[in-house]
């Protein structure tokens, strides 16, 4: 009785920790706590020999979908529109800016990430720079799920990318 008491109780405490746990792999290392008053990441991708259009052709059709699992909303715009929208039209250093929702599959948090895509000045591509932050008050510690919102994005793109972090927002871990 006592083994089956056991088993029991260590079902319920694996259960229990992946319930309580908000970001599901394989993103979830980079975790943040507090870098913009609440948690938050910032990224910049450097994506070489491609035109701002084709990359905001990519993000937007990605982020009007769902986004991988179906997790993202494409949020309305300024300029009209949502998800993507040219900034060509006006004399500022990038072509595209958007913004998407990010709710998370277990507590259903919602975060939002916004984005802007531009011309690299030094080298052949585009460049994405990326921010999201958790929308919840007093999500000081986020379990790494801002950097999960932004790189799952990025790498459902399937194109081939270099990634800079260019703040102290969701470092990697130390090293053990």
């Amino acid at each position: 009785m006592a083994k089956s008491n056991t088993f029991v109780l260590l079902i319920f405490a694996v259960a229990f920790c992946i319930a309580v746990q908000a970001c599901i792999p394989p993103y979830c290392d980079n975790q943040d706590c507090g870098s913009c008053g609440n948690a938050c990441c910032r990224l910049e991708f450097f994506f070489p020999s491609m035109e701002t259009d084709t990359l905001a052709t990519a993000l937007n059709s990605t982020v009007q979908i769902g986004g991988p699992g179906g997790y993202y909303q494409a949020r309305p715009l300024a300029e009209g529109g949502s998800g993507v929208a040219s900034l060509k039209e006006f004399p500022v250093p990038v072509d595209y800016i958007g913004q998407a929702y990010h709710t998370s599959a277990i507590k259903h948090y919602v975060d939002t990430v916004d984005f802007t895509i531009e011309a690299s000045t030094l080298y052949d591509g585009a460049i994405l720079k990326m921010f999201s932050i958790s929308q919840a008050g007093g999500s000081y510690c986020d379990e790494g799920q801002n950097y999960n919102n932004i790189m799952t994005l990025v790498t459902a793109l399937g194109l081939d990318f270099k990634t800079k972090q260019p703040d102290g927002s969701c470092p990697p871990p130390a090293d053990n």
